[in-house]
C-alpha cells in the first residue's frame, strides 16, 4: 500500500511547499501537476526546483514553467538577477526536460497526469473535463500504447487552482490536488481578474491545498502557512491576511 501526494501550481512558494511536506513527511512517492516555477515576481522558483529535485519528485511541465524557460533563454540580465536568483542552466534544462504528460500506476489503478485539459478548442485555457466521452478520448491520446493496464482509469490535472475529484463513471474520474499557491480572482474559468470589475474571488481561501491518496482513497486537504515570509518580497507592505488580489494561473 502506497501512500501517495499530489500537489499543483507551486508558481515558487517554497513556504506553502514546506509547510505541506511537514504535515505530510510520511509519504511514499510525491506527484507535481506542474507549474513549479513562474516568470512573474515569484522569488523562491530555485529554491522550488532544488527541492523537486530533491525529493525526487515526479512532474510535468506546466505553463509557467514554460514562460519561466523562455523568459531565462530571452537572456534578460535584469530579469535573472530580481526573479531567477541563482537559477542554473541545469536547472533550465531540468524544467525543459519535464514531460508533458507522465503514465503511472498505484494500487492496481491506471493514472496520466498532465497539467492541464484544452478541450477539443486549445483557447480553452481553463476547460473541464465533464463527459465519459471526452475522458475515453483524452485517454487514447495520451497513452504509449493501446494496452489497457487497469480497469480503474485516473486523470490528474492542475491549472485551475481548485481542488476536485470529478466521477464520470465508477472506473473513469479526473482530480485536481488544488494550489500551493494562492487562488487567483476572476470573473469566470477564462477572463483575467479586472480591477474595474466588482465581484468576490471564487476561492477566497489562503491555505496550500494537496490531495493525497492511500490504497487509491482520497482525501483532500489543506494546510497554513507564514504568508507574510512569502508576501514581503512578493506584495511588500500592502499585503494584509484580511484580503489581497492576485493572478497566477
Amino acid at each position: 500500500m502506497t501512500k501517495a501526494l499530489f500537489i499543483a501550481d507551486i508558481h515558487g512558494n517554497i513556504h506553502a511547499l514546506q509547510a505541506i511536506w511537514e504535515k505530510e513527511k510520511d509519504s511514499d512517492i510525491i506527484y507535481c501537476a506542474g507549474d513549479l516555477a513562474d516568470p512573474n515576481p515569484k522569488l523562491y522558483s530555485k529554491q522550488v526546483i532544488d527541492w523537486v529535485r530533491n525529493k525526487n519528485v515526479v512532474c510535468v511541465k506546466g505553463n509557467h514553467d514554460e514562460s519561466f524557460i523562455a523568459k531565462y533563454n530571452s537572456n534578460d540580465r535584469q530579469w535573472r538577477e530580481k526573479y531567477a536568483a541563482g537559477v542554473t542552466e541545469d536547472d533550465i534544462e531540468f524544467l525543459d526536460n519535464l514531460p508533458l504528460t507522465i503514465n503511472f500506476e498505484l494500487d492496481l489503478i491506471s493514472y496520466c497526469m498532465l497539467h492541464k485539459y484544452d478541450g477539443d478548442h486549445s483557447q480553452r485555457s481553463y476547460a473541464s473535463l465533464n463527459s465519459a466521452y471526452f475522458f475515453d478520448k483524452l485517454w487514447s491520446a495520451t497513452q504509449s500504447d493501446s494496452t489497457i493496464r487497469h480497469q480503474q482509469k485516473r486523470f490528474v490535472f492542475g491549472h485551475t487552482h481548485l481542488a476536485a475529484v470529478h466521477y464520470l463513471a465508477n472506473d473513469k474520474l479526473w482530480f485536481n490536488p488544488g494550489s500551493c499557491h494562492f487562488r487567483a480572482n476572476k470573473n469566470n474559468t477564462i477572463d483575467r481578474f479586472c480591477p474595474e470589475k466588482s465581484y468576490e474571488p471564487y476561492e477566497p481561501d489562503k491555505q496550500a491545498h494537496y490531495i493525497t491518496v492511500t490504497n487509491g482513497c482520497f482525501s483532500l486537504n489543506s494546510v497554513n502557512y507564514d504568508h507574510s515570509a512569502y508576501a514581503e518580497h512578493i506584495l511588500g507592505k500592502e499585503f494584509t491576511e484580511e484580503g489581497f488580489d492576485l493572478v497566477t494561473s
